[in-house]
């Protein structure tokens, strides 16, 4: 067999072609059809503008193109002297290299082909008409969409068919009701377990005073009415007014004068559309309610726990911890009336913090503050609480022997007590901060800020309030010291140093400088 001749360019019938021949013989030559895409510059094995992967993949791109499927086959020429193994070792590597060639292009070629048909596929889906809307039932359904299924002006230019409808769309509503109920089984179980909760009654004592108790109830009906949340009330709306079109309806059958139907005919009613748009609204407002408590649940729960549990540990502090102030000042020969007065003080500050409960939890129940952030403040006030009780169950008597039998030593104790209740009310402060600068919002720091003057202002008004009460309000020193200082404590603002936890701890610590300049000012002129 001759030299080998390559045609790269020839048409149809193969009468224009060219010749690249490897030599100048051309007798007993065997011409090879070249394609046109190899006939390229930038695919020779000698230019390196392309890797060899680059190249072949051009080479493939232009089979697939075609709807070409190349077949790999290996064809070796035996070396000469080559063994026979050799050389069948050689062909079956180059076998096996050529069977992987045709796996990888078979894979290739199926990918192209699916892509192929996926761009089909869109194209046909984009052509498809829009599906018709969903109106799912939830918080956001659009009464509206339900609403191009009736005929209006029919609807309301009859009294038969207004009622007709009517009860076709509050019917409907309440189906829907069911199912949305039916696929919500375990919250509205929640629900129904809360209301029992706070129907619940407080154990009875004969130590709280009316006001106290009306508090008490009163707290527990105000987050009872803001949980009311479940499905009945909305229920009965519904078909309160789905009893009025059927009794309508039963008139308009029983009716068999002319007179008797123009009286019905001219009986007031709504629109339809005002029919279609309140029924609806209520159902959504309802449902808006019911997935807040279905993503809030876990912080509802707490918030009726701690509300019952602050309430039980107020009956506490009456029924048990008042006896055991008692018995610690009989233990110690301290007349009835100072222990009386001790626990009237006790009293006053857990009744003033009892009161600051119901706002914090408001507040996230409302969304004013983050559920997190009224979860972190409600540990720091169970620990002023705890302290406070420490303070009067151990500390409060010592303070009373030490000032007792000094000229006007019912002021400076009165002072001292003043003083240990503003530390306190500080370290409260501290724990408050971390949870101040954890939120994500300004109106929330400033929020907690002003939760928290409660507790600031309670000293002050302690001190100014004892002052007039012993009648020393008016003496020059007392004044004098009242302009300075306690003007310093009143004018601090906190809210003003919220631009960084560092200016806050600051300012938070000069208050209580402040106070307790104050008080040893005032504890020093009361001496004379």
């Amino acid at each position: 067999m001759g030299p080998p001749l390559y045609i790269n360019q020839f048409s149809k019938n193969n009468f224009n072609y060219s010749v690249n021949r490897r030599d100048d013989r051309i007798s007993n030559a065997a011409i090879l059809l070249v394609l046109k895409v190899l006939d390229r510059d930038d695919l020779s094995k000698d230019n390196p503008r392309k890797t060899t992967k680059e190249k072949a993949k051009v080479i493939l791109d232009f089979f697939i193109e075609q709807d070409w499927i190349p077949n790999f086959e290996c064809f070796l020429e035996k070396i000469h002297d080559e063994d026979d193994d050799d050389y069948q070792e050689r062909l079956n590597e180059a076998q096996q290299q050529c069977d992987e060639y045709n796996r990888i292009f078979d894979a290739y070629y199926k990918r192209i082909q699916l892509q192929k048909q996926l761009v089909e596929l869109e194209s046909k889906f984009a052509e498809l008409p829009k599906p018709a809307p969903i109106n799912v039932f939830t918080s956001d359904f659009d009464y509206r969409i339900d609403l191009n299924h009736y005929d209006l002006s029919v609807i309301q230019n009859s009294v038969w068919q207004y009622n007709q409808a009517s009860q076709k769309w509050i019917s409907n509503l309440l189906n829907r009701i069911d199912e949305w109920e039916n696929e919500h089984l375990d919250l509205v179980k929640n629900t129904v377990e809360l209301n029992q909760e706070l129907d619940k009654k407080l154990p009875v004592s004969i130590n709280v005073t009316a006001e106290e108790k009306q508090l008490l109830e009163a707290q527990l009906q105000h987050l009872e009415k803001r949980l009311d949340l479940g499905l009945t009330p909305l229920r009965s709306h519904l078909i309160n007014l789905l009893s009025e079109a059927q009794q309508i309806s039963f008139n308009l059958e029983q009716t068999n004068t002319l007179l008797g139907l123009a009286q019905i005919e001219q009986q007031p009613r709504p629109s339809f559309e005002l029919l279609a748009e309140h029924t609806a609204t209520l159902c959504t407002k309802t449902l808006k309610e019911m997935e807040w408590l279905d993503e809030s649940l876990d912080f509802v729960k707490t918030v009726v726990s701690v509300l019952r549990k602050s309430a039980e540990d107020y009956l506490i502090l009456v029924d048990k911890y008042q006896q055991d102030l008692i018995q610690i000042g009989l233990d110690n020969s301290i007349e009835t009336e100072e222990i009386t007065k001790w626990f009237a003080e006790w009293r006053n500050e857990r009744l003033s913090l009892l009161k600051q409960i119901q706002p914090l939890l408001d507040a996230g129940l409302n969304k004013i503050i983050d559920e997190q952030t009224v979860l972190d403040v409600l540990p720091c006030i169970e620990q002023y609480q705890n302290e406070l009780d420490q303070f009067y169950l151990q500390k409060r008597l010592g303070i009373h022997t030490t000032y007792a039998f000094q000229p006007n030593g019912h002021r400076q104790e009165k002072l001292e007590k003043e003083q240990e209740l503003t530390k306190l009310v500080h370290q409260f402060m501290q724990q408050l901060e971390k949870v101040i600068f954890n939120t994500q919002t300004t109106a929330q720091k400033i929020w907690l800020i002003r939760f928290s003057e409660v507790w600031q202002q309670g000293v002050v008004n302690e001190i100014t309030d004892f002052l007039a009460k012993e009648q020393l309000i008016e003496r020059d020193d007392v004044v004098l010291i009242m302009s300075e200082e306690l003007r310093k404590v009143q004018q601090q603002n906190l809210a003003a140093c919220l631009q960084d936890a560092q200016s806050y701890s600051k300012a938070l610590a000069q208050r209580e400088k402040d106070v307790n300049t104050l008080i040893f000012k005032m504890r020093k002129a009361l001496q004379k």
